[in-house]
């Protein structure tokens, strides 16, 4: 009798996991090629304005909030659904974060400066934890479908902030609040892109080594062998969504902190720049499969991508919203048939 071999499945193929790493990887180099083409050309086009430490900081400044939207829409996707309240959740994140620094954050705090930057981030992320559970709770306890939960959802956080404010913005923000979140490293690195990749990075361990993350995979590919498997669903689905909601509050944070202001109607399109991003980044909208590295050159292609188009004076926001649904677009198309030609070769 013949000894199967260690890693060997008994139908003799590889796991779903191994195999979703096997296309994730050939995906990323795709990826990564892509961006250093679109590097490359944006530097020769014009590299007195694209290769410059002014440039590079206001990038950096966009891609912190943006990306960890994505992050927040990242693990949602992979578990079977999505989330819509991303932008809600950062909006009321600033509204609420602003209210508080204005009326209680003093100018000057001296030492006590800790204490009130730590505070501000406590809020954020309980504002998160309060609006991901609420989600979760809708999808998991009510059955209600992710998209519909969350759109939901998402006026109900954008009807809160207008109540707060009655359609206006909360603005000056004290010079405390903003000495901290708009510091640059050395004059060019600023502290929101290292905040941005620290997210990312715990992130990435988390979907990689934890056994959250290997569950929340397990259920995003099949939920209801997932159930069979033991696991608890509803606790993976509320997870998850708190998960996204701390995300996206952080990032309402660093974009009071980059506009010193904070409104309702902030950011109307950056829903959807977050899906596209996930789904240029190797996500399968049908759940199981995406990687924040993925996620993360994703996100770099689209901010030189954007970048570069700014350095046209003829080409407006409109034509770069146009732009981006025919990236989307493209991508699923060019899923759907990869897919198809796979299942032709099995």
């Amino acid at each position: 009798m013949g000894v199967k071999e260690k890693n060997q499945d008994p139908a003799g193929k590889k796991s779903f996991l191994a195999a979703a790493k096997g296309r994730m990887g050939g995906q990323n180099t795709v990826l990564v090629v892509i961006f250093l083409l679109l590097f490359v050309l944006a530097a020769a086009y014009n590299p007195g304005i694209f290769l410059n430490s002014y440039t590079f900081a206001s990038m950096s400044y966009q891609m912190a909030a943006m990306g960890l939207m994505a992050l927040g829409m990242l693990i949602a996707m992979i578990a079977g659904g999505i989330d819509l309240s991303v932008v809600g959740i950062h909006n009321l994140t600033g509204m609420l974060a602003g209210l508080y620094v204005t009326n209680v954050f003093p100018q000057e705090a001296g030492g006590a400066g800790f204490f009130y930057i730590l505070s501000v981030v406590a809020i954020a992320v309980l504002v998160g934890i309060i609006c991901g559970g609420f989600n979760g709770f809708l999808i998991s306890r009510l059955g209600i479908p992710a998209i519909l939960a969350t759109m939901g959802s998402s006026y109900l956080f954008l009807g809160i902030c207008l109540i707060v404010k009655k359609g206006s913005a909360v603005s000056d923000m004290p010079s405390l609040f903003l000495d901290v979140f708009t510091y640059e490293i050395g004059g060019v690195v600023p502290v929101q892109i290292l905040v941005f990749l620290v997210c990312a990075a715990v992130l990435a361990y988390v979907l990689k080594r934890r056994q959250y993350g290997l569950r929340l995979y397990m259920y995003g590919s099949n939920a209801k062998a997932a159930k069979y498997a033991g696991l608890n669903n509803n606790r993976i689905i509320v997870r998850t969504h708190m998960i996204s909601g701390v995300l996206c509050s952080l990032g309402g944070l660093l974009t009071l902190a980059r506009n010193n202001s904070s409104r309702e109607d902030y950011g109307s399109t950056l829903c959807t720049q977050a899906i596209i991003i996930c789904v240029l980044g190797g996500v399968n909208p049908s759940g199981g499969e995406g990687n924040v590295f993925g996620t993360v050159v994703a996100l770099l292609i689209l901010q030189v991508f954007s970048t570069g188009l700014n350095m046209f004076r003829d080409i407006n926001s409109f034509m770069r919203d146009l732009a981006w649904g025919i990236v989307l677009i493209a991508v699923m198309v060019s899923r759907f048939y990869t897919a198809r030609y796979q299942l032709k070769r099995q």
